[in-house]
């Protein structure tokens, strides 16, 4: 029956007998508890749901933590490629102006030149007939235009047609 019988031969007490039935009920209430546990799918269930949704939350708050610091190092990328740009852009446009001018100055200079080279040239009968000429096409403008549109449309049409 019990160690105790064993050791020594004899026949436990009653008060040993209810100890050792209590026990025994103590520790089959501990299986029986275990055993529930085990066959309890609704609460496994629950605890591993419960454990899935703590690590999705974790994972979700270390994924947006992520996406924020990349859209500030975009944002920042974004920041210093205007930057870039609008410097790279201001520079262009000075370059620009400033080669503008000084092709300005240089056909200014050489036309000059050539003008005072032709009117240099340029016999002073005709230079007077030239600013009759310039004077009477600012008094009547639209006189002197029609018949030079018309020049240069027959000009047009010849050279069209000779192709």
């Amino acid at each position: 029956m019990t160690d105790r019988t064993r050791r020594n031969g004899s026949t436990p007490t009653p008060d040993e007998l209810r100890e050792e039935v209590q026990g025994t009920r103590e520790q089959l209430g501990r299986t029986v508890e275990a055993l529930a546990a085990k066959t309890d799918v609704k609460a496994q269930v629950q605890e591993k749901v419960t454990a899935a949704k703590g690590s999705i939350q974790d994972k979700a708050v270390h994924a947006k933590e992520q996406v924020r610091d990349k859209k500030e190092q975009v944002r920042d990328k974004a920041v210093h490629a205007k930057e870039q740009v609008h410097d790279k852009a201001v520079h262009a446009k000075e370059q620009v102006h400033d080669k503008a001018v000084h092709a300005k100055e240089q056909v200014a200079h050489t036309a000059a030149g050539l003008g005072g080279q032709v009117t240099a040239h340029t016999p002073d009968p005709v230079l007077r007939q030239a600013g009759k000429a310039r004077g009477a096409v600012r008094r009547k403008p639209l006189l002197f235009a029609v018949p030079a549109v018309a020049v240069v449309c027959w000009v047009v049409y010849r050279v069209r047609r000779g192709r």
